[in-house]
């Protein structure tokens, strides 16, 4: 039944169907819920609106963004990263940061152990990133200064 007394097969978007009673009504979702179910803010979508609201299926909620360790997919809907990601975007495994004892390789935008730095950066274990070597150095291990090889015009 809708609010206006009407009786309905199926509640139109943006309604649920909500047992009162032992009757059955047609309920309008609260937004930033688009669609709904179970309850007025048990939302299933969100509602589009000047800032792009995401769904997180997880606990059926609407969000202006993404929380840490999710991207949303092309449907704003907030996806879980792949391990080792410990953030992404735009896909599970365009990682943004890794998950320790993984390092970031912003080239790639992967996840790698430390001997996998890419030459030219070294593996640093506060940031969790490839981090480049100094000007000095062409090749470096444990810090931007601690040289495997030296840089044109550098002994």
């Amino acid at each position: 039944m809708t609010s206006d007394l009407k009786c309905v097969s199926v509640c139109g978007s943006g309604y649920f169907i909500a047992t009162f009673g032992g009757s059955n009504t047609c309920t309008k979702c609260d937004s930033p819920c688009r669609t709904c179910q179970i309850t007025s803010t048990t939302c299933l979508s969100c509602v589009q609106a000047s800032v792009t609201n995401k769904y997180l299926s997880l606990n059926n909620t609407c969000l202006s963004l993404c929380p840490d360790g999710y991207y949303a997919d092309a449907g704003n809907i907030c996806l879980a990263c792949t391990s080792p990601c410990s953030t992404c975007q735009l896909d599970s495994i365009s990682c943004l940061s890794c998950s320790s004892p993984r390092f970031f390789n912003s080239l790639t935008k992967t996840c790698v152990t430390s001997a996998n730095c890419p030459f030219g950066t070294y593996a640093d274990s506060t940031t969790s990133k490839c981090l480049a070597c100094g000007l000095s150095c062409s090749g470096c291990t444990v810090q931007s200064t601690n040289c495997l090889a030296c840089a044109n015009g550098y002994i």
